[in-house]
């Protein structure tokens, strides 16, 4: 076992270097995003080339009428030009004659009525707005000189054949799902989305569909990281609430290894009932177990059968916090997600004093440019739930004034 109590850096470092994405990869079908169970952030495992360009054909960008740039010049209200119209095309017409596809063709003096996103007749270099024309029977004015391509979204424009438009590693985001869908892909590979077990701990520990009685307290760590998981881009599975019997904790164990990751809260602390570290020394190896850090001194951290361990206080601020702290950037990096995290700078509210010999956490509350603190006792979920973020007092620092600068690091 390693020395207990190592610094805020060696717990993150040894993580680090012990946590890594996971490569276990599954066909992803683009029909499938619609589907409500669905995780949103999935990662592309290869690089995605076009097939074809986009838009295929050249196409109109407006309701208007397609023309030969060199029959309108010099239009205006006073002195409008009159072109022959000779026909309509409509989004997706295309076919003039049985099992014959054929492009309508533009001469010079007429034009062609189209809409948005029609194919563009042969010889057309522009497309007029409906606004700067006016028909009268097959007769049509044009008030308004237009460009040359102007109105014309021409083949490719957007994407041409052949081109890398996504990276592996990649995040599909709905406009990277647009992508593929632009490109008629239907399905694509991707990472797997890692699971990640939750083992709530302790005889006074009882779920939410039960009734209270005098002793217990309801499961409130096991809800609370199911939604670091799921913000992490991970799965939360939560197995039944294990007793504190070594056994029981250790069947615990066993069934969650099948996972990617586990995460137990409760049983870190040294004491009679705290039996975690004894399961997972005895099934693995523990990387630390205490950190240098308040609340959340006895954070365990281990590998057992080459998966990620992690144990949290059973205190659910503590919990949470180190949630916050080591377990969400460890599971993003599992998930192949980048992490980063937010900060903003403001000022502290009130004179703030560690008398800690730890590195402190403490939660607080933007007021009007202010941090003010919200955190009560490392028992309070509700020094959680009124923060807006967390700001850190380092062991060399004893004391923040009022009106100091602090960063406040977002949840």
């Amino acid at each position: 076992m390693q020395k207990k109590n190592i610094s805020l850096d060696e717990a993150k470092k040894i993580i680090g270097e012990n946590v890594a994405p996971i490569q276990r990869t599954e066909i992803l079908k683009i029909k499938d995003l619609i589907k409500f169970n669905v995780f949103a952030d999935r990662v592309l495992t290869t690089d995605v080339i076009s097939s074809i360009n986009v838009p295929p054909f050249d196409k109109s960008a407006m309701d208007g009428y397609a023309v030969k740039f060199e029959d309108t010049q010099n239009s205006s209200l006073e002195n409008p030009v009159e072109l022959k119209l000779s026909g309509s095309v409509f989004a997706g017409q295309t076919q003039t004659g049985k099992n014959k596809t054929t492009l309508k063709e533009i001469k010079s003096g007429e034009c062609i009525y189209v809409t948005t996103g029609s194919i563009l007749p042969i010889n057309a270099n522009a497309v007029v707005k409906i606004e700067d024309t006016k028909r009268d029977g097959n007769n049509v004015k044009i008030f308004k000189s237009p460009k040359l391509l102007e109105n014309i979204g021409k083949e490719g424009e957007d994407i041409q054949k052949g081109n890398v438009l996504l990276r592996k590693g990649e995040i599909l985001t709905p406009a990277k799902i647009g992508v593929l869908a632009a490109l008629g892909v239907k399905e694509t590979e991707v990472y797997s989305i890692p699971k990640v077990a939750i083992i709530g701990t302790g005889n006074e520990i009882i779920d939410i569909d039960k009734n209270l009685t005098p002793g217990k307290i309801y499961d409130i760590n096991s809800y609370a990281l199911a939604a670091v998981i799921k913000k992490a881009g991970c799965i939360p599975v939560r197995p039944k609430i294990a007793k504190d019997k070594e056994e029981i904790l250790q069947k615990q164990l066993e069934e969650a290894l099948q996972y990617d990751a586990v995460v137990i809260s409760g049983g870190s602390s040294v004491g009679e009932k705290d039996l975690l570290s004894k399961v997972v020394e005895s099934n693995g190896k523990i990387l630390f177990h205490g950190v240098n850090i308040k609340p959340g001194k006895p954070t365990l951290f281990g590998n057992v059968n080459g998966k990620p361990v992690f144990g949290m206080p059973g205190n659910p601020a503590s919990c949470l916090m180190n949630a916050y702290v080591f377990l969400l950037p460890a599971l993003r990096k599992m998930a192949h997600i980048s992490f980063e995290r937010k900060i903003v700078k403001a000022k502290m509210s009130e004179k703030l004093r560690s008398n800690s010999d730890r590195h402190l956490f403490v939660t607080v509350k933007l007021e009007n440019g202010y941090a003010k603190v919200v955190y009560k006792t490392s028992g309070a979920i509700t020094s959680m739930s009124g923060a807006d973020g967390f700001i850190e007092i380092p062991i060399t620092k004893q004391v923040i004034e009022k009106d100091e600068g602090v960063e406040v690091n977002l949840f």
